[in-house]
């Protein structure tokens, strides 16, 4: 929901009220939802191609995630590039906050449809 709430936001500049949440979800929903599908059949027929990382570790460990990715392709991560990356992080680190998070709901569309559209993939890696 949060790309629905964006584009809601920029559709309203334009719109007024005539934008519509839930026509807005619903196709947000359903192009996505069209991605990881056609995303899956690649890899299913290359997986050499590509290395999964989840959202949640690389929050917790960024570094961890870009050496993760460096070793999966079986590349040298530079003692400078890692060092440069390691300098941006410190520079440039997660704003402290509230993370505004959106429902399904927000937008007049329940959250079960969206669940069942993401069911495979959210049961391939884990968040069922």
């Amino acid at each position: 929901p949060s790309i629905a709430n964006l584009l809601l936001s920029v559709r309203r500049m334009f719109e007024g009220d005539n934008a519509d949440p839930a026509q807005i979800l619903k196709r947000e929903a359903e192009f996505w939802a069209e991605g990881l599908a056609r995303l899956e059949t690649t890899k299913m027929a290359e997986p050499e191609r590509f290395a999964d990382v989840h959202f949640g570790a690389f929050v917790r460990d960024q570094m961890a995630a870009v050496e993760a990715i460096y070793d999966r392709f079986d590349l040298m991560l530079d003692g400078q590039v890692a060092d440069a990356m390691r300098a941006w992080l410190d520079d440039n680190p997660r704003r402290p906050g509230r993370i505004q998070r959106h429902k399904a709901e927000d937008f007049g569309i329940a959250s079960d449809w969206v669940a069942d559209i993401y069911r495979d993939y959210r049961a391939r890696y884990g968040y069922a």
